[in-house]
């Protein structure tokens, strides 16, 4: 489901932009970090979710779609949405990306968690051996009263890791969720329900607010 919303978005993408690969920017990686400003924000956002080492060696996912301009955008959905999420959502960091939509990513995170859970609890969406190696060992499935998933905090120190490095390398991050509204026509459609079945109409409107923020 999540990869089909990500091809449509590439889709709409491409039709007016030139796509470049993933890796025309710097991977989003503690060795990209460590030489620059943020290094003491990233590694205190990883120890605050429990990271169990001094140094964090993660590299996070790749880049979702970059653009000729190093404009960066990512495409969030329901599993990057919970507390962990909002914990890095804390950080200073935030404060030097004025065009980070911090307030809708934080409602978004305290709304849907139950959104996360129900595809968060099964298989390594929920834990995996390279995220307890991290973050330790992982509790029962949906009990959050000790350490929790450390796949949930794998993924949302991985979106830190992200906007950290396009911070450190002077490029422009925008990131969509899947939970973000759009007016049409008098009504509100959620982006990811656009990408999933929209209509014409709808993927045009949605096709010109990311021009526009592209542009912007």
């Amino acid at each position: 489901m999540e990869s089909y919303r990500l091809e449509r978005l590439t889709a709409l993408i491409e039709e007016n932009h030139r796509i470049l690969s993933s890796h025309s920017v710097e991977e989003p990686a503690w060795e990209t970090v460590k030489g620059t400003a943020y290094k003491d924000q990233v590694v205190e956002c990883y120890k605050n979710l429990g990271g169990k080492f001094n140094e964090p060696f993660i590299k996070a996912d790749n880049w979702h779609i970059v653009l000729e301009n190093d404009f960066i955008i990512q495409l969030d959905d329901a599993l990057h949405f919970n507390r962990y999420r909002m914990q890095t959502l804390r950080s200073e960091i935030y404060a030097k990306l004025p065009d980070f939509p911090i307030e809708p990513f934080r409602n978004f995170c305290r709304k849907n968690e139950s959104e996360c859970i129900k595809s968060g609890l099964a298989g390594d969406n929920w834990t995996f051996p390279y995220a307890e190696k991290q973050f330790g060992r992982a509790e029962e499935r949906g009990d959050f009263t000790k350490n929790g998933s450390p796949a949930w905090k794998i993924r949302a120190y991985s979106d830190f890791l992200q906007d950290a490095t396009a911070l450190a390398l002077n490029k422009k991050i925008f990131r969509i969720s899947i939970f973000q509204q759009m007016m049409i026509n008098r009504q509100l459609y959620k982006i990811g329900d656009i990408l999933m079945g929209g209509t014409p109409e709808q993927l045009k409107s949605l096709q010109n607010y990311i021009d526009r923020k592209i542009s912007s």
